[in-house]
């Protein structure tokens, strides 16, 4: 007879968050049957589920190469400097000066 988990138990066998795991079941990603307000998920089902995922790792290694050849695709507009400019500002605004702000309600309507 199947055996069937509850969401903790499919999270601790996952390697997840619980909310991972509700997420998982409502967009339909992982199958399970929700019963009054819990779920149940058949351990059959979780280690598809855990199948599949290591399936679409070991294929984006594979097109990467390697771990070490993996590099995440960012595009900067303006290239490197004006990227480095931009974070720069973005510091340099994030940074306490002592100066206090302007609430939203003292700013000027326009």
């Amino acid at each position: 007879m199947e055996r069937y988990l509850s969401k903790k138990e499919a999270a601790e066998a996952i390697g997840v968050n619980i909310r991972t795991v509700e997420r998982y079941l409502t967009s339909g990603r992982l199958p399970g049957a929700r019963l009054e307000k819990s779920w149940r998920i058949a351990e059959s089902d979780v280690e598809a589920f855990m199948e599949s995922v290591k399936t679409a790792t070991r294929e984006a290694l594979k097109e990467a190469g390697s771990l070490k050849e993996y590099k995440p695709r960012i595009e900067f507009s303006g290239g490197r400097e004006a990227a480095a400019k931009g974070i720069a500002k973005i510091k340099a605004a994030n940074v306490k000066t002592g100066t206090p702000r302007k609430a939203k309600a003292d700013a000027p309507r326009g």
